[in-house]
């Protein structure tokens, strides 16, 4: 297991309980894991995260899209609608059949590659064109679980979760916060528009 992914994983799971978004993430069990993999094939790095601190279906807050981290055990059953997951079920013909989803919110999930694929890259995706497209968030899942970390611990405790002015458009502020901690991590660097306008909805 590496390091890398072990810190950002626990330094995640401490942040939400912390700030009470969530209660305390435990590991994954072992035989769900197992279970899951032989219908999704998740990429090692998402395992290695589900085995330190499965996110419990922990709801990101947010004042646009309320994205979801799902737990193992709900990942096949994620994948109904876009791949069909574990049994034969209508999908989307614009849906690779390497991505997998473990989180997000209906029009806008959350997708990794599979195993096969070698690819780190954590993305989300969107229809443009009536077809799904998925585009990077983060390079790799070290720095997308600190991203989604400093988000969270700016949103609710330096911000108090009020991110808007008195007209509902977001504070430039916000905005600039958030891409300097962003910035920090070579996986997320220049990502801001992306997370912020693409993937939550701002």
């Amino acid at each position: 297991m590496t390091t890398a992914i072990r810190t950002a994983a626990l330094t995640f799971s401490q942040t939400v309980h912390d700030l009470g978004v969530a209660p305390p993430f435990h590991p994954a069990h072992p035989d769900i894991l197992t279970d899951v993999q032989r219908h999704l094939r998740l990429p090692p790095e998402m395992i290695e995260w589900y085995t330190v601190a499965e996110p419990n279906n922990v709801e990101i807050p947010s004042f646009g899209n309320r994205p979801t981290l799902l737990r193992a055990r709900d990942l096949p059953e994620a994948q109904i609608g876009y791949r069909g997951g574990s049994t034969p079920v209508s999908h989307d013909p614009a849906w690779d059949s390497s991505w997998i989803v473990f989180g997000g919110e209906g029009r806008y999930p959350l997708v990794v590659r599979a195993a096969a694929t070698h690819d780190p890259t954590i993305y989300y995706g969107a229809i443009q064109k009536r077809r799904w497209h998925i585009t990077p968030l983060s390079s790799n899942l070290r720095d997308f679980l600190f991203g989604m970390t400093d988000y969270v611990r700016l949103y609710v405790a330096d911000y108090n979760n009020s991110i808007h002015d008195k007209d509902g458009v977001l504070l430039p502020t916000f905005w600039r916060d958030f891409a300097a901690l962003l910035d920090q991590y070579p996986g997320t660097a220049g990502r801001t528009q992306t997370w912020l306008n693409g993937w939550l909805g701002y």
